[in-house]
């Protein structure tokens, strides 16, 4: 049963989002190992190597007129992630 005050009052979307996304945990440490970019026609891609509590990891992030998407590759699929490329 929904709390009448929440029908009348309802949770802002951010507050419920942040929650969701993790966004209330506080920021891990990571130490920059290593770190390169390259740019290919309007997009610039960051190759950063890390290393946090948990292990090393790649982090690509690409950047296209301020937009940022990043994907997060741990060092123990590194090898996996290279061979898919030889095939």
């Amino acid at each position: 049963m929904v709390p009448a005050s929440a029908k009348t009052n309802p949770a802002p979307l951010s507050a419920i989002v942040g929650v969701v996304a993790g966004s209330t945990k506080p920021p891990v440490r990571e130490d920059s190992l290593k770190s390169g970019q390259v740019q290919i026609e309007r997009k610039n891609f960051i190759f950063a190597l890390k290393e946090n509590p948990r292990g090393r990891l790649l982090r690509i992030t690409e950047d296209i007129a301020g937009r940022y998407n990043s994907i997060i590759i741990p060092a123990t699929g590194l090898r996996e992630f290279k061979n898919c490329w030889k095939k």
